[in-house]
């Protein structure tokens, strides 16, 4: 199994405004010869390739030390897939904290691809 991940980003402060953008590629390459004794020989083969383009974007006001606003945006783009958008958002005011924020992840490589376990109608996971 190999993993490649690249990723560029921006920052820009101006006062009390930060924002923040990027993207990134994340390519991986899972292989996999051989057989499993399970009394018998199984073959175990396997190929995937994947690659999954990102774009985000994030943008805080602290108009105080005590005093936060964040508000960010991603968009996942993997081959093969539609994109989906995930969304964060979170406020702090001295002690108090609020946050709400959505996730997407794939499916693992050897989960849709090892033969033994395999599942290649396995969804993304959102949360």
């Amino acid at each position: 199994f190999e993993r490649m991940e690249a990723s560029a980003e921006l920052r820009r402060e101006a006062g009390a405004l930060t924002l923040a953008g990027g993207a990134g590629v994340v390519r991986e390459d899972g292989r996999g010869r051989g057989t499993v004794d399970i009394g018998f020989p199984l073959a175990a083969d396997f190929d995937l390739v994947r690659e999954n383009f990102g774009l985000f974007g994030e943008a805080t006001w602290a108009p105080r030390n005590d005093a936060r606003l964040t508000l960010a945006v991603r968009r996942d783009d993997p081959e093969g897939l539609r994109a989906e958008w995930t969304g964060r958002a979170s406020a702090t005011l001295g002690v108090a904290y609020a946050g709400w924020s959505e996730g997407y992840k794939l499916p693992s490589v050897f989960a849709l691809a090892y033969p033994l376990i395999a599942n290649p109608d396995l969804k993304p996971e959102r949360s």
